[in-house]
């Protein structure tokens, strides 16, 4: 075989599906991966879209989008990087690899500083990668919360909300160790298959945003997020949704300001070893590693909105 790498093309969209539906076990659903993300994610860039050829045939390929990150109170450059998948009569043969080579130099040339992924433990540390942070969640007792300001109504998420979710989930993440900065895109707020609303007081005025992964009608949403301006309308959104879970950072604001420990409690913050990080810029995550390595807590990430929804 002849393998080349390069980047994805327009036309390259059916091989892709096919390739994903067979390196994800047949699963069709492996194949509705890369169309959300690159209609909704804006760091989406065909540059950091690889396949891997051998003459017109497509046997391999792996994604990266970059984001911004906050990571110990400031705002850095990342990339994530997934799905890699490689066509199942070729795996095994150092083909993975060669992809995670080419996507991390343009990963770097792009800007990015490091990357993060979800994967498999036994497989990427070969690469460069490291086990070092963990999920965010909250659990709460929603019928043990006080009561909030007035009842609010949900409606649709608007482009005249925009600023207003940007502001308040930067303000969100402000002091936590590991966060994704979500865009300021209207897509990625309203993404289908979510219930993301906005919630209004009966002045009209934005007092909430909502949004929760699919759940049964008769059981509370699980992994939810809130971002509210203030304790009274964070408390009432909280109240509408009657959540199980929040996907939040305990060091965020809710938590800090509204949740408080007599109403919410978190597990152990311990490195899940399927969370994994890598340097593209030597020293990029030095101060990190340095902290983890010392017994210092490992960082919750709160992950961006499409990848939150797996």
């Amino acid at each position: 075989m002849d393998i080349s790498i390069r980047a994805q093309r327009p036309g390259d969209e059916p091989a892709l599906e096919a390739l994903l539906t067979a390196a994800f076990d047949n699963y069709s659903d492996g194949a509705g991966i890369l169309p959300p993300l690159q209609r909704y994610w804006p760091g989406w860039d065909p540059r950091l879209s690889l396949v891997a050829t051998d003459g017109e045939r497509l046997l391999g390929h792996v994604l990266g989008l970059t984001a911004a990150v906050r990571l110990r109170g400031a705002t850095r450059l990342a990339m994530s990087v997934g799905p890699v998948c490689v066509e199942p009569a070729v795996q095994r043969q150092g083909l993975g690899g060669r992809l995670l080579t080419a996507l991390h130099e343009a990963g770097r040339l792009a800007g990015a500083e490091f990357v993060l992924l979800a994967g498999v433990p036994s497989y990427y540390p070969q690469h460069g990668y490291r086990p070092c942070h963990g999920f965010a969640n909250l659990t709460i007792q929603p019928d043990a919360l006080p009561a909030g300001g007035p009842p609010l109504r949900a409606t649709p998420v608007s482009p005249a909300d925009l600023p207003w979710l940007t502001q308040r989930q930067a303000a969100e993440l402000a002091e936590v160790d590991f966060g994704w900065l979500w865009p300021g895109t209207l897509d990625c707020w309203r993404l289908s298959g979510v219930n993301a609303v906005c919630w209004r007081d009966p002045d009209g005025r934005l007092a909430a945003y909502t949004l929760a992964k699919p759940n049964s009608p008769f059981e509370p949403p699980r992994d939810a997020t809130v971002l509210a301006a203030n304790r009274d309308d964070a408390l009432a959104a909280l109240r509408a949704m009657r959540p199980a879970s929040l996907a939040h950072h305990p060091a965020g604001w809710l938590a800090r300001e509204v949740l408080r420990p007599e109403f919410a409690t978190t597990g152990p913050r311990a490195v899940h070893p399927a969370l994994m990080a890598r340097e593209l810029v030597p020293g990029a995550l030095a101060d990190y590693f340095a902290a983890v390595d010392s017994g210092g807590e490992p960082g919750l990430v709160n992950w961006p909105l499409p990848f939150w929804l797996g």
